[in-house]
């Protein structure tokens, strides 16, 4: 278990964590600008990064390539698409430059002192802003990240800090974060306790499918009323998403269901939402699917959903099935507050989100009493492969080692 040890430099990302996390707490463009000019300053430094460290946003560079060709097409590149561009790119260039500089050898220290500076930062706004006597403060902001924090706690067995962070989830207030953290909750639970391998497995094919179906009828079910009528029958308040003649509602003439839809392009969205002006909904329309299939068209969205996959493969292969299975269960986390929020757009959320995979996929983050992401050792798996090779034998690791595939 890894813990805080009063080194100076662990005090200075303590500070430049708990600064960030403040400027991000406010509205605005110009804390992205911010975070662009410290992630390049840190790149600078370092000089050269790790490239395979950019696989947590493949998704993002598939985003941002896809929309701004179609931007280009369909006549629609603006100035808001530069600017959506670069907003994504803040969040995953901050992370990676940040573990790169500390070392992914320590990268659970790392996450343990991101966590504290997040948690002293929510403190100095719920001190200074919630209303004396109300128990809830909805920063808009944290709880999404408390709630990763939760689960990673508990899966490294740090039952007090899980506690804590549960706590702020539960007073930042947040309907679909709760749900988001029980379901993934249970889920984890599950995992944890199917060992077996055939359980591993049906559980990987079983949330991977889901990674693709569920954005899917969500989208389509938002285009044909479904939703509105789930709303409205159950008395849910959408807060300015579905509400009469709210935002969903409002842009569904702009694009159609078929493979021929093309989309509109990035930062055309918060474009539309600028020019539109809708009660409620400001700049973002508070459903990420949505703004996703609109804008990357019905080919660019399913490929967009397939990144996503790519993440997963690659940590199965770099670590194993469990550690792919965990990734699976994070990103399912993620999927269901785009759902009815724009967290990809929320870099309180996204730069701890970053830290935290690459951690498990190339560090320490997962705690020694726990295995679920080490790496398969070479003469583990050599031998795993004897045994499926020929079950009567036992097989010779260094000859597999050397290309000889004999027996004794």
């Amino acid at each position: 278990m890894h813990r805080l040890s009063p080194q100076k430099r662990d005090i200075g990302y303590f500070v430049v964590f708990g600064v960030l996390f403040l400027l991000m707490a406010k509205g605005g463009i110009n804390k992205y600008f911010v975070l662009l000019a410290i992630s390049t300053i840190f790149v600078s430094v370092k000089r050269k990064l790790n490239l395979s460290y950019f696989i947590v946003a493949v998704h993002v560079t598939l985003y941002v390539a896809l929309g701004f060709i179609i931007a280009v097409m369909t006549s629609n590149f603006t100035f808001h698409s530069i600017k959506q561009s670069l907003i994504f790119w803040a969040a995953p260039l901050m992370a990676v430059s940040v573990f790169s500089m500390y070392g992914k050898e320590n990268s659970g220290k790392l996450i343990d002192i991101q966590f504290v500076a997040l948690c002293m930062a929510y403190l100095i706004l719920y001190i200074n802003n919630h209303t004396p006597g109300e128990f809830y403060f909805e920063s808009n902001y944290y709880a999404y990240i408390f709630g990763v924090y939760g689960l990673i706690h508990f899966l490294r067995k740090r039952y007090m800090l899980c506690a804590v962070a549960i706590m702020f989830m539960i007073i930042d207030n947040k309907r679909i974060v709760n749900g988001a953290f029980v379901f993934t909750f249970l889920c984890l639970l599950f995992l944890l306790m199917a060992r077996k391998e055939i359980c591993q497995k049906g559980i990987n094919i079983a949330i991977r499918i889901m990674l693709i179906i569920v954005p899917i009828l969500w989208v389509v079910f938002g285009w044909n009323g479904v939703l509105e009528s789930f709303f409205i029958k159950h008395e849910i308040h959408s807060m300015g998403r579905l509400d009469g003649a709210a935002a969903w509602n409002k842009i569904q003439p702009y694009y159609d269901m078929s493979v021929s839809y093309i989309g509109k392009g990035s930062g055309w969205v918060e474009k539309w939402l600028g020019e539109t002006g809708i009660p409620g909904v400001t700049r973002n329309l508070h459903n990420d699917f949505l703004v996703a299939y609109i804008e990357l068209g019905f080919i660019g969205f399913l490929l967009w959903l397939f990144s996503f996959q790519i993440i997963i493969k690659y940590v199965e292969k770099k670590k194993n099935l469990n550690c792919a299975n965990l990734v699976a269960l994070l990103i399912g986390y993620m999927f269901i507050n785009l759902m009815t929020d724009n967290i990809y757009l929320y870099i309180t959320f996204l730069i701890p989100f970053y830290i935290i995979l690459l951690g498990l996929i190339f560090g320490d983050a997962d705690s020694p009493k726990l295995d679920i992401c080490k790496k398969i050792s070479a003469k583990r798996a050599y031998a795993k492969r004897d045994m499926k090779t020929d079950k009567n034998h036992i097989g010779k690791v260094e000859d597999f080692k050397n290309g000889n595939k004999g027996y004794c």
